[in-house]
């Protein structure tokens, strides 16, 4: 089936897939991506039917529930559109998709393998093995710009993104709450063409909605006072070194993770 979709998509890869691929069997690498991406929709699905009795199981997985393709060391992330496309829903949406593809963050990050990428939104084609349009192309430049681990927003959908907080104050940073949660965060991020100002996606741990709590530091991390650290023995697993670029990247995350906590 082919379509032209008009929604929101992201663009993630992950850090040090070379050098996983190198000494490690592909199948490995299939291993873990399937169980990490089979293990999120359950997480989010949980929490969602919990928080908004209006969205049933059922309706999670026919028509919220995001869909992804996966293409070597990138993996699209976007959403199929609503026919009632009402403002609450379009407001569960777009909560729903920036969970998903945080705790997706989450988990490669706890794996040892972190991700970095963009959420865009526009009009985009899907066919079978195909992918096209200018969120896409839009989602992978402001990725592949990002120098740590984690998720933005990229600048071209910000109005976009706005109109879907109409009780967000001008002056305020924090963005999309839930349950008094916020899920973005206006933060000024390291770039390889220099810092620039975006809205950062919290990877909160999904069960952290369960609780109303939540961090910008990826769970495993939480509260660990040697961060650095651990980001590198994390990423060390499957035998993977740690050249400069990915030691910058690194480094850059745990300064954001320690601002975002402050």
């Amino acid at each position: 089936m082919k379509s032209v979709y008009h929604s929101w998509i992201a663009f993630v890869d992950i850090l040090g897939f070379g050098q996983f691929c190198e000494k490690n069997p592909p199948e490995e690498l299939g291993r873990l991506l399937d169980q990490t991406l089979f293990k999120v929709p359950g997480e989010i699905r949980e929490v969602m039917t919990s928080i908004d009795g209006a969205f049933s199981k059922k309706t999670f997985d026919a028509v919220l529930c995001p869909r992804h393709m996966v293409i070597s060391d990138s993996i699209l992330f976007f959403q199929t559109p609503l026919l009632d496309d009402e403002e609450a829903v379009r407001s569960a949406k777009l909560a729903i998709f920036c969970l998903y593809v945080a705790q997706f963050a989450n988990l490669m990050m706890a794996a040892g393998l972190p991700v970095r990428g963009s959420i865009s939104h526009g009009s985009f084609f899907l066919g079978p093995g195909i992918a096209a349009g200018t969120p896409i192309i839009d989602a992978y430049k402001e990725g592949n710009d990002l120098q740590f681990a984690g998720i933005t927003f990229a600048a071209s959908c910000e109005a976009t993104l706005l109109a879907n907080d109409k009780n967000r104050k001008p002056e305020e940073t924090d963005l999309l709450r839930l349950k008094g949660i916020p899920i973005a965060r206006k933060s000024d991020v390291p770039c390889a063409s220099g810092t620039r100002s975006r809205f950062l996606l919290f990877t909160y741990d999904a069960n952290d909605y369960q609780d109303c709590h939540g961090h910008f530091a990826y769970p495993a991390f939480k509260g660990d006072e040697n961060l650095c650290r651990s980001l590198f023995d994390s990423f060390a697993a499957y035998n993977k070194g740690c050249d400069d670029s990915v030691l910058l990247k690194l480094e850059n995350t745990a300064r954001l993770i320690a601002l975002m906590e402050a």
